[in-house]
């Protein structure tokens, strides 16, 4: 089976369900703020560009919604990753992040 033909949702709440089993339990979480914009950035990727993407913006993008999807659980990895990593330097001795 293609990977482009398979249901992307499935992927993106696997993705968003290891990241909330990292957050929870793991020393490798992020900060709860910056959780809770991963969540919302890919809902609104999905919702602008998948939902209304075809209608507002009247663009005629075969499976505009599996796409951004999929742009969506990259989005949540790409951004985990960068917060974790860039939390990880900015802290000090006393696990303090200094913005």
């Amino acid at each position: 089976m293609e990977i482009e033909k398979q249901n992307p949702l499935y992927i993106y709440f696997i993705i968003q369900f290891i990241f909330f089993i990292l957050q929870q339990n793991c020393f490798i979480g992020i900060e709860t703020f910056q959780y809770v914009e991963m969540i919302f950035g890919s809902l609104f990727i999905i919702f602008v560009f998948g939902i209304l993407g075809n209608y507002v913006f009247l663009t005629q993008i075969p499976d505009l919604l599996r796409k951004s999807i999929w742009v969506a659980s990259l989005f949540s990895i790409w951004y985990y990753i960068t917060k974790w990593i860039t939390n990880m330097y900015m802290k000090d001795k006393n696990g303090n992040i200094h913005w």
